[in-house]
């Protein structure tokens, strides 16, 4: 086995993927939740192989696909109405008011 090989870990822990990846654990734990990276499991550890790390950094993501129309970019459409915290607002008052 090569000293390059040694250096260069086939199972990576949640946050040397991350890591390489330059994203954060969380985002990592998305991706890995929405099937976009593999895991293997020792136990209740997590690791993550290099070739997943590699596959994943190389293709495009849905978060940051754009399209471009007259020159500009502009994200892809979402699916979901968007909604502001006044949405969510309860009324004020003690109820008592006629």
């Amino acid at each position: 086995m090569s000293k390059e090989a040694i250096e260069q870990p086939i199972l990576l822990t949640r946050r040397a993927a991350a890591a390489l990846l330059s994203i954060s654990e969380r985002s990592l734990d998305y991706a890995i939740q929405r099937g976009e990276i593999k895991v293997r499991r020792a136990g209740r550890k997590v690791l993550v192989p290099r070739s997943e790390v590699e596959r994943y950094a190389r293709r495009d993501h849905e978060a940051l696909r754009m399209r471009s129309t007259n020159g500009e970019a502009e994200p892809e459409p979402n699916t979901a109405p968007k909604t502001s915290r006044r949405d969510f607002r309860t009324p004020t008052g003690d109820g008592d008011a006629e």
